[in-house]
């Protein structure tokens, strides 16, 4: 399986955000490793895992955290404007489960957009993005707007935030991830073309320096999934799971 785009939100919103300190305060640089995992929602696949390498850069104007990058254009006091880029995996493979076989393989694209961040208090924060597929894979769009609380200071050995929000995907973007097309239906597939989705979430991250330069974080996000998904002949959950676990050092 793919990794989905709702697991990178993981890493390019909640992580920043707890990384985030006074300029010179932090080594820019930093590399390492990531774990995660997915549930799924496809009816009879599997759960995936996944270990894959990342090396990220952290300055006042420019962050890019592996498939993610984003560049403010734009501060007005306790807010900033931002463009954005990362990297869309497609949602699967059609070998992943039966129900998927002869619909094709999601292909990788990548995602251009924008995202407004605002400092509500000193440690609550709102967000909203929205990214549309640049390479028109699907020609999709998907919007998110979430709402996040920080425990204890970033530069502090221990720090923790949980984030609540919703996503809206427009009829492109779910067509893509759970729709079947009149040509591919089968007896156990018929056709089927939903409309837009909006999937509320609820994440939570921490993150251990355990040494000046190390760093481990650790991340769970649960979606509640649109009946658009729940309706789908390919999906058979009601909500969908995933989990992360990094370790990196700064340089």
């Amino acid at each position: 399986m793919k990794l989905p785009l709702f697991f990178l939100m993981i890493l390019h919103v909640s992580v920043p955000n707890l990384h985030a300190q006074p300029p010179g305060a932090m080594r820019p640089w930093s590399a390492g490793a990531f774990v995660m995992t997915d549930s799924q929602p496809y009816r009879d696949a599997d759960g995936q895992t996944r270990v894959l390498p990342f090396v990220s850069y952290r300055s006042p104007v420019l962050e890019w955290y592996g498939p993610f990058v984003r560049a403010r254009v734009l501060r007005a006091e306790n807010w900033s404007l931002g463009l954005r880029g990362q990297v869309d995996f497609g949602a699967y493979d059609e070998d992943d489960s039966d129900i998927l076989q002869g619909l094709g393989d999601r292909k990788t694209t990548f995602l251009l957009g924008m995202g407004i961040e605002g400092q509500l208090s000193q440690n609550w924060s709102l967000s909203l993005s929205a990214d549309r597929d640049a390479l028109e894979r699907h020609e999709g769009t998907e919007a998110v707007l979430g709402l996040s609380r920080r425990f204890g200071h970033p530069r502090a050995p221990f720090s923790a935030s949980a984030s609540t929000g919703i996503r809206f995907q427009d009829k492109r973007w779910t067509r893509d991830r759970v729709g079947v097309p009149g040509d591919k239906a089968r007896e156990d597939r018929p056709a089927y073309s939903p409309d837009l989705s909006i999937h509320p979430y609820l994440s939570t991250m921490v993150l251990y320096r355990f040494q000046e330069r190390w760093m481990a974080t650790a991340g769970l996000r649960y979606e509640w999934l649109d009946t658009t998904w729940q309706d789908s002949p390919l999906v058979s959950d009601r909500g969908r799971l995933t989990s992360m676990f990094t370790l990196s050092r700064s340089f």
